[in-house]
């Protein structure tokens, strides 16, 4: 098997804290998706990343899933490694990613129509109507979180960092992401550390808010708010990640905090003042 994708291997299984990749030969491995009762075999070719990896079938099939499922899964699991693909970069971290976004979506849909099935008999036998409102309210709240864009990974001596950048325009919403993050999103709630920083400004008073966390990594969120200074970023969140690897990193540590915290910035395109100026481009994509 390849560098490159042992190297992927050992950075999303420590990510996950399972093993969400298995080598089953040099060119076949087993993937185990999260939330999902099915396993997927893949190719990898000798050549990736420039060649892009194949779904091959669903190994195994669980008893959640009916007949023909399986098939359904490995064909959208298909379509979403094609989309992932990028001649020249590793795949599987963002494909993974993405597959676990639709397993939510699908499972949120799920859980939506049940509920809204359940409010409608309520509503039948003659409930208040507040009953009504009151499970749709839960369902929305449930379901909303940011619009979080993600950082390249970056493993050094075993420790893995990933940041993620998001639009807020209020510090209780900030608190409110990273407490969302860290509820529904298993392997960021299992990483050693999750540093945070945000920056916002009102337009109308012109009071400045500005926070960070360093979550137990010394120093680190005071280094990521200074970044944002930098950068001349307003009215964005920062949450870097680490899963430490059992190697001291020195102060490395810092410099790819900072740089996968940049990568997730210039990613959301919400570099400089133009942050200020884009605001309600930014709240659309939201």
């Amino acid at each position: 098997m390849n560098a490159d994708l042992e190297e992927e291997i050992g950075s999303i299984n420590a990510i996950y804290g399972t093993e969400v990749l298995t080598r089953l030969t040099d060119s076949t491995i087993i993937l185990d998706v999260p939330d999902a009762p099915v396993k997927l075999r893949v190719n990898v070719p000798s050549t990736y990343p420039l060649t892009s990896p194949i779904i091959d079938r669903p190994e195994t099939s669980g008893t959640d899933l009916k007949r023909g499922q399986a098939s359904a899964f490995a064909h959208k699991a298909h379509e979403i490694l094609t989309s992932a693909f990028r001649a020249g970069e590793p795949c599987m971290f963002t494909f993974i990613d993405e597959l676990k976004d639709v397993l939510s979506a699908e499972a949120e849909s799920n859980v939506h129509r049940t509920k809204t099935r359940s409010a409608t008999e309520l509503e039948t036998a003659d409930k208040p109507q507040k009953s009504v409102h009151a499970v749709q309210h839960a369902i929305e709240s449930e379901a909303s979180g940011p619009a979080w864009t993600i950082s390249e990974v970056v493993t050094e001596k075993k420790s893995v960092f990933i940041a993620r950048a998001a639009y807020v325009p209020k510090p209780s919403e900030a608190k409110a992401n990273v407490q969302h993050l860290l509820s529904h999103d298993k392997k960021a709630a299992k990483a050693t550390h999750n540093i945070t920083a945000w920056r916002m400004k009102d337009d109308e008073t012109g009071v400045v808010y500005r926070d960070c966390d360093d979550d137990g990594e010394d120093a680190a969120g005071s280094r990521l708010l200074h970044l944002l200074e930098l950068m001349n970023v307003w009215n964005v969140m920062l949450v870097v990640s680490r899963w430490y690897g059992g190697i001291h990193l020195g102060p490395d540590r810092f410099r790819i905090i900072n740089s996968v915290a940049r990568d997730a910035i210039l990613k959301a395109g919400l570099v400089g003042e133009s942050t200020q100026k884009e605001n309600s481009h930014v709240t659309k994509k939201r």
